[in-house]
C-alpha cells in the first residue's frame, strides 16, 4: 500500500507498508530518485512513530540536504493485533529488553529487518554497502541488537539515549553512542526510574559503553574533548561516545517530545543529534 505524507502541496514522504511473520509494519521513507544512495534506518522510541522522526527531528531535511535515503518504520504494539494507544499498547521493538513472556516478544525484529531491508533495496534502488542504522530509547536498544545479530548488514550504528541489552558485536563496527547526562529514564550512574508504563532498574552507563567498546576491539578510551557541556569521548576510531550535560531523555536537537520535563528531563539545542550522527555515518563509509 502506497500513499504520500502532504504538507499543504509539498510531498514530504511516502508511506507504504511492509509485511513481516504474518504482520503488518507502516513505514515512512524518503529516497532520492537517483539509485545507489546510502540509506539510514531510523527507530523511534517507545510509544513513538517514524514519523515524528522524519519531520520534526529533522531526519527528512537532512536526507534531502545530503541525498541519502531516509526509513523510519512504526514498531509494533505491545499487543500486536490491537490498535497502538501511547500508555495502553505503546508501539515497541523488540531490542533484547521486553519481558519474554510478552506477546510482543515472540516476535522477531531482526527478521523484519531483513524484510525492510530487502524492499528498501527493490522499491530505492540504495546501496547496501551503505546501510546506517540510529534509534532513540527503546529504538536504541534495537540499533544494538541490529548490530550483533546484522552485523554483516550494517554499516555503522548510532543509538540514542539507551543501554545495549544484548553483548557486543564480534566485528568491529563503528558505533556513534549519544546520552544525556540527565536522563530520568536512563540515568547515567543506574539506579530506578518511571516510565509512562512502570518503574524500571537500570545499570550505570560507564560499565556498558567500556564493554561495548572492549567488544569492538577498543581496549581503552584513546581522546577526550569537553566543550560547552558537550564531552566527546573516542575509543580507537571506531566507538565514539557524547555525553551532553543538559540533556534528558529526549532527542538532543529535536522537536519537544510531548512528555513533560519531569518525566524525561530537559532539553537543549546545543547539540543537534541528526546532523551530527550523519556526519559521523558518512566518515564511517563501508568498513565490510
Amino acid at each position: 500500500m502506497w500513499r504520500f505524507l502532504l504538507l499543504g502541496t509539498l510531498c514530504l514522504a511516502e508511506e507504504y507498508t511492509v509485511e513481516s511473520q504474518g504482520l503488518t509494519w507502516s513505514v515512512h521513507a524518503w529516497a532520492p530518485k537517483s539509485a545507489g544512495a546510502p540509506v539510514v534506518f531510523v527507530f523511534h522510541g517507545a510509544g513513538g512513530g517514524g514519523k515524528l522522526y522524519l519531520e520534526r527531528n529533522g531526519w527528512l531535511d537532512a536526507a534531502k540536504a545530503n541525498g541519502f535515503a531516509v526509513i523510519a518504520p512504526d514498531g509494533l504494539p505491545a499487543r500486536p493485533r490491537l490498535d497502538a494507544a501511547f500508555l495502553t499498547n505503546p508501539r515497541l521493538w523488540n531490542g533484547g529488553n521486553l519481558n519474554a513472556a510478552s506477546p510482543r516478544a515472540r516476535i522477531d525484529d531482526a527478521v523484519f529487518f531483513d524484510a525492510l531491508l530487502d524492499d528498501a533495496a527493490w522499491r530505492f534502488q540504495i546501496d547496501t554497502k551503505r546501510v546506517f542504522v540510529t534509534g532513540h530509547s527503546n529504538g536504541a536498544a534495537l540499533s544494538f541488537l541490529l548490530a550483533v545479530k546484522r552485523r554483516d548488514k550494517i554499516a555503522a550504528i548510532a543509538p540514542v539515549a539507551s543501554l545495549p541489552c544484548v553483548d557486543g558485536a564480534t566485528r568491529k563496527m563503528p558505533a556513534l553512542w549519544i546520552i544525556g547526562k540527565k536522563d530520568p529514564l536512563v540515568p547515567f550512574e543506574g539506579g530506578e526510574s518511571t516510565l509512562p508504563w512502570g518503574k524500571r532498574t537500570t545499570p550505570p552507563v560507564e560499565p556498558s559503553l567500556l564493554k561495548w567498546a572492549r567488544a569492538n576491539g577498543c581496549d581503552a578510551e584513546t581522546g577526550r574533548v569537553v566543550e560547552n557541556g558537550v564531552e566527546r569521548r573516542r575509543y580507537c576510531g571506531i566507538v565514539e561516545a557524547v555525553i551532553i550535560d543538559d540533556q534528558g531523555h529526549g532527542w538532543p536537537g529535536g522537536a519537544a517530545a510531548g512528555l513533560r520535563e519531569r518525566t524525561i528531563g530537559p532539553s537543549t539545542k546545543k547539540y543537534d543529534a541528526t546532523r551530527e550522527i550523519w556526519k559521523f555515518f558518512e566518515r564511517s563509509g563501508s568498513p565490510r
